[in-house]
């Protein structure tokens, strides 16, 4: 099971969740060819991880603006995977919710670790919604399959820890409050 969905509560998932790339620089070639012996090549590196837009579907509360929203929250918890920002993250999880919350601190300690996370890349798929409102209370259940291919975490002394790719079927629960969704449970679906 990966770091971050043993952090997240989803018991049945496998791997934790990053976001594809990686900061490392690739060193310039130590041999200058004979035409550019002057001139050496530029390093390269891969971009760095941008944080997703939320598309305009996840901003209504419809059933498909719940399932544009889960898609979304899995994009940002990839890049809060890549980056250990979780800023974004925590804007979008309740603070009541402890699966979240456990998530979003794994994260943190990482960081504070100088750890890094790599692979873990989410793909939501079989996406089923639920909506109820009490009282002007609205709430959406949305069950999905969650598969995330095999993550890495580095430390910096140079351990690491694989966990493995998986496919598990997930639960959330979201309440839209002030004009958003709101992640206030996430969970393995029983």
């Amino acid at each position: 099971m990966g770091k971050l969905a043993l952090s997240l509560g989803t018991i049945a998932l496998a791997t934790a969740l990053a976001a594809c790339g990686s900061d490392a620089v690739t060193p310039p070639d130590p041999t200058p060819s004979p035409t550019t012996a002057t001139t050496s090549p530029t390093p390269t590196s891969s971009p760095a991880p941008t944080p997703p837009v939320m598309p305009d579907a996840a901003t209504k509360r419809t059933a498909a603006g719940a399932k544009s929203f889960v898609v979304y929250y899995w994009q940002v918890v990839d890049y809060a995977s890549a980056t250990l920002d979780t800023t974004l993250l925590s804007y979008l999880s309740s603070d009541a919710c402890a699966s979240c919350q456990r998530g979003i601190n794994g994260l943190k300690d990482d960081a504070k670790l100088g750890a890094t996370l790599s692979g873990g890349e989410e793909t939501v798929t079989d996406l089923k919604v639920a909506l109820t409102a009490v009282d002007s209370v609205y709430l959406a259940t949305v069950t999905y399959t969650l598969t995330s291919t095999t993550q890495i975490e580095s430390f910096p002394n140079g351990k690491t820890k694989q966990y493995p790719a998986a496919s598990a079927k997930d639960r959330m629960t979201l309440q839209w409050l002030n004009n958003r969704w709101h992640v206030v449970q996430l969970e393995a679906e029983q």
